[in-house]
């Protein structure tokens, strides 16, 4: 698909943790159980996805690092990417509907805009999104365990879910614990456990 091609180039400038193969991976998973119509906001509901998976890495990598997840702080490189792929941004601010004016993400500040639109389209889309790849993995461990395997906590991760035997054990690995229980409660997407 020409944006996905588009977008390698494009996701490498930015300060996202980004895995482009492990990316187009995810995505190819959602375009067999998603039916994106051929219509004008085709690419607009690719992209998202896109930055919905990419938003489980970064809190992934946040809790790894045991490092504040924020949102926020991600949504620059999302506009950047969508400015430097030159896809007209009132096709996502269409997308949005009329429902994006009553939320809380509403902002009539043209600056502040971009990035609270995206932010509500990615806090309408992520929990969907998130839904088809544990239908697809079929568990949550399984899903976690894809997503942190290139993070440099992976094999620290492994090492401590085959020696936790007991409470006092959890002690020893208190990112690890975090990670876990991020992945069990459905893998919120500010983090929360």
């Amino acid at each position: 698909m020409k944006i996905l091609n588009e977008m390698i180039d494009v996701f490498k400038q930015t300060d996202l943790q980004t895995n482009i193969p492990w990316l187009i991976n995810q995505q190819n998973i959602l375009m067999l159980n998603e039916q994106y119509k051929d219509d004008m906001y085709k690419e607009c509901n690719i992209l998202i996805d896109i930055f919905c998976i990419q938003q489980m890495r970064e809190v992934a990598y946040s809790l790894s690092k045991e490092s504040e997840v924020s949102i926020e702080e991600k949504l620059f490189d999302y506009v950047t990417i969508l400015d430097e792929l030159e896809i007209d941004f009132y096709l996502f601010a269409l997308l949005a509907g009329e429902d994006y004016f009553g939320s809380d993400f509403y902002t009539d500040d043209f600056e502040d805009s971009k990035n609270a639109i995206i932010h509500y389209l990615i806090d309408e889309n992520y929990y969907k999104v998130t839904k088809v790849l544990l239908n697809h993995y079929k568990d949550n461990q399984v899903l976690l365990k894809n997503i942190i395997e290139d993070f440099f906590i992976y094999s620290r991760y492994e090492e401590a879910v085959s020696e936790i035997e007991t409470l006092e054990d959890m002690f020893d690995y208190p990112d690890i614990v975090e990670l876990y229980e991020w992945a069990d409660s459905g893998f919120d997407i500010s983090g929360e456990r």
